[in-house]
């Protein structure tokens, strides 16, 4: 009996159990219907990557920025426009000479034109140049804000993932003390039965034992609550019956000058502080550079048909080339360009500061996340032994009570014990996973491409 209650139950078989027991699963269909299966980590990661709504998103916005990303939009090419036009209409002219008015005659007149035009700048100061390259910068932002988002989403699946595994891991934990407290109201009922218990040891294990019971109940709650966040987080219907993993892994031990160099180049929030300097930079070359002067070749060819018939048809056609170069000097814009160059500076300087605080923050949350991660390594491996020693406790606690020597309350007391033992193992191990996965997200390691 002893290894059946000490035996570590997965949640697995619970939630069959559980099945088995109802004709109905927990979302009310029959079950027939739904289909539980096993769901990796790296599958859920991967489902997550092709629809959660958010990457999505993200990579969509990358796309507009790469399509805006290109020569033409910077002003490197000409402009080309063709104009057509037909225009008719009909009027009625008086003439009148020395008083006499001669009879009204009626004009029709029709209008037809084409007008193609190219305009060209093909100077404007290299404004163009940096107008471009800001332009790839924003392509590079838009890449970059991608993967953030990526590594966003990849760590909430993450943490979502193991807290499922940490509440099954806890429901197995209560499940064993449910079995334990099944077992002390067994023998108080048959003690009571024989008149060698008391109704108040009887009373206190059917307490316990409620309890206990619904304990699993409030868990099991917690437990839908956490899958449905995580088929939201794939963007799958809620009520996909599924399982994960019945353990939390952890990592390798993770070195922290190798988190403070990985900072230093493929952190994607410091890459992206970087890349809004050199942005700001740009705009301000932009302001700069506005005033030079600009050369613009203009070049264009029109034909124009027009015909008037009254009692006399006149038909006259123009056609011809025309071309020429336009030059303009700013000589005064009401001192805009100096406006938008001093907020430019400004612009530039908050980018810089922005650049510094948040390398500051990532090397002070790299510090205390790496605490975190080695504290809560060693608690797991402190929590392993106090786990074997509470695992012995409660044995004995039992035999001792089927003997008689100690009493309900005594057994109760290892019952918790062993209970918070369990718990706290399974937080530290929940704990040490969350910033595992927070110093992966600071190196840059979670963005999958």
């Amino acid at each position: 009996m002893h290894s059946k209650i000490f035996s570590r139950t997965t949640f697995t078989t619970v939630l069959f159990v559980l099945l088995l027991q109802s004709p109905h699963n927990v979302f009310g269909q029959p079950e027939s219907i739904q289909q539980s299966r096993q769901i990796t980590l790296e599958e859920a990661i991967r489902v997550g990557l092709e629809r959660n709504f958010s990457i999505i998103i993200a990579k969509n916005m990358a796309e507009i920025a790469s399509l805006n990303s290109n020569r033409g939009a910077a002003g490197f090419f000409p402009e080309v426009d063709v104009i057509a036009g037909l225009s008719a209409g009909q009027e009625n002219l008086v003439l009148t000479e020395n008083g006499i008015e001669f009879p009204s005659e009626r004009i029709t007149n029709s209008v037809s034109n084409l007008d193609a035009a190219l305009n060209w700048t093909i100077f404007d100061g290299f404004k163009m140049f940096s107008t471009y390259n800001k332009l790839k910068e924003f392509e590079s932002l838009g890449l970059i804000n991608a993967r953030i988002q990526i590594e966003n989403t990849v760590s909430d699946i993450i943490s979502s993932y193991f807290n499922i595994i940490r509440i099954q891991k806890r429901i197995a934990v209560l499940e064993n003390t449910v079995e334990i407290s099944q077992e002390r109201h067994r023998i108080a009922d048959t003690k009571l039965q024989i008149g060698s218990g008391s109704e108040y040891d009887f009373l206190l294990a059917q307490t316990d034992l409620n309890s206990d019971r619904a304990a699993v109940i409030r868990e099991s709650v917690l437990l839908n609550d956490a899958k449905v966040r995580l088929m939201t987080l794939l963007n799958l219907d809620p009520i996909t019956q599924f399982i994960v993993s019945a353990e939390i892994e952890l990592d390798d031990s993770i070195d922290f000058n190798q988190v403070l160099n990985a900072i230093s180049s493929e952190n994607k929030l410091l890459n992206a502080a970087q890349i809004q300097t050199r942005i700001a930079s740009l705009e301000r070359q932009e302001v700069l550079r506005g005033r030079m002067p600009t050369i613009d070749l203009n070049t264009g060819y029109q034909v124009n048909h027009r015909e008037t018939e009254n009692s006399i048809r006149r038909l006259q056609e123009v056609d011809g080339i025309r071309y020429g170069v336009t030059v303009r000097i700013p000589i005064f814009d009401g001192f805009n360009i100096n406006r938008k160059q001093q907020a430019a500076r400004i612009y530039e300087k908050n980018a810089e500061l922005s650049l510094n605080e948040i390398t500051s923050q990532l090397n002070s949350l790299a510090v205390a996340e790496f605490h975190n991660y080695v504290s809560s390594r060693n608690v797991v491996e402190l929590e392993r032994q106090n786990l074997d020693l509470a695992n012995q406790t409660i044995q004995i606690a039992l035999e001792r009570f089927y003997q008689g020597t100690i009493s309900s309350l005594e057994l109760r007391e290892s019952q918790r014990t062993l209970i918070d033992t369990e718990t706290r193992l399974i937080t530290a191990q929940y704990e040490a996973k969350l910033s595992e996965t927070e110093l992966f997200k600071l190196m840059g390691r979670l963005a999958v491409d």
